[in-house]
């Protein structure tokens, strides 16, 4: 969990964990409903079968509906969060190379960000701003 947490953000995880939730409940709601109604129908008349057949489609039409809505919002939120990731590594890049040194482990943990946010699809910060920071030195200059 701290993982997950650590890489996209506590809101970001709290959000799409209550999305999960939602569509959870409103899954089990449907299934309570479509057994409710199979079991309804096996002493129904075929014209009543099928209106509730009807019944039970709109209700499966409005869950894909649903699904698509929550895939749209999970979709934002990746995207918010990897937008707010950008802007970070952005600003320690340039807290870095404002500094004229980058010490090594931070260098590493750089690196490792900015890796992180190219393979999750960023693209709005350039690779040479990595560079940049890697090639700064170790340790600040004696004067």
């Amino acid at each position: 969990m701290e993982s997950l947490i650590s890489a996209y953000g506590l809101p970001t995880v709290v959000g799409i964990a209550g999305v999960l939730i939602g569509a959870f409940f409103s899954y089990r709601e449907f299934r309570k409903k479509a057994y409710d109604h199979a079991k309804e129908m096996i002493d129904l008349s075929p014209e009543t079968a099928k209106v509730e057949r009807d019944m039970i489609r709109k209700d499966v039409d409005d869950l894909k509906e649903e699904v698509v809505a929550i895939r749209g919002s999970v979709d934002s939120l990746v995207k918010s969060d990897l937008a707010n990731r950008m802007l970070k590594l952005a600003d320690k890049a340039q807290y870095y190379k404002h500094l004229g040194y980058c010490p090594i482990e931070m260098k590493g943990l750089l690196k490792s960000e900015f890796d992180r946010y190219f393979d999750e699809g960023g693209n709005h910060i350039t690779k040479d701003l990595l560079k940049e920071v890697l090639a700064l030195p170790n340790k600040k200059k004696e004067e």
